[in-house]
């Protein structure tokens, strides 16, 4: 892993692709961002079962604890509204060096809807294949 990205949140965004991919049940109390509930992309033809991609929303919601605002903007870079603070600004700035960081690598792909999956090998390595 590249030692620039925070290791931990590296790890917890692998592993979130991982159950996604896999199709393992969300952690307690785990947050859906509005707008991606039930996977409803306006348009997209998807296989059903498919396993969705994980949103930056996701991690801003369940790894940083943000609070959204109460306005909901569908199609924003994060899915969510959430108010422009430091502490969010910082941890968008986080997400995105940390997700850079693992595309490069080849540890997730990008999904074309939006939001990154796991690539195949990892998912591999991950289930011990």
């Amino acid at each position: 892993m590249n030692t620039r990205a925070p290791q931990k949140l590296e790890g917890w965004i692998m592993a979130q692709c991982y159950r996604l991919r896999t199709g393992g049940p969300a952690p307690p109390g785990w947050i859906e961002p509005r707008g991606k509930r039930e996977w409803e992309w306006p348009g997209e033809d998807r296989p059903v079962g498919t396993p969705r991609p994980l949103v930056i929303s996701e991690i801003l919601l369940n790894y940083f604890k943000l609070e959204p605002s109460r306005t909901f903007h569908s199609g924003g870079p994060t899915n969510e509204c959430f108010p422009d603070t430091p502490r969010f600004r910082e941890a968008i700035a986080l997400c995105n060096d940390t997700i850079a960081a693992l595309l490069a690598e080849g540890v997730l792909v990008r999904a074309p809807s939006g939001g990154h999956r796991l690539a195949d090998p990892w998912i591999e390595r991950m289930s011990g294949r």
